[in-house]
């Protein structure tokens, strides 16, 4: 019988290499190859994961691109970014 197990992953960065930085909720990371990312997936997307354990020797990890998840992330940090405080305007002198 296999075993299921739902997580849930931001897109840190895409490295050079073609690997992907991958952290869940406590900042766990996960490096996988970037072939693995659904297609539309790209850095700061919501990955959600479902590995099962097939047999001892074999296990499988979906990955689905979270639309919705995502552009609410976006969205809220969006906001974020307009509540900083904006430095002053014009020439000044360090």
């Amino acid at each position: 019988m296999a075993t299921t197990r739902h997580m849930r992953f931001v897109i840190d960065r895409i490295g050079d290499d073609g690997s992907a930085h991958l952290e869940d909720p406590d900042g766990n990371p996960l490096v996988v190859p970037r072939t693995w990312l659904p297609g539309r997936a790209g850095e700061g997307a919501v990955l959600e994961a479902r590995s099962a354990a097939v047999t001892g020797e074999l296990a499988v990890l979906v990955l689905t691109f979270n639309e919705e998840e995502t552009r609410q992330r976006r969205s809220d940090a969006e906001e974020l970014r307009g509540q900083l405080q904006r430095g002053p305007e014009g020439d000044f002198d360090l």
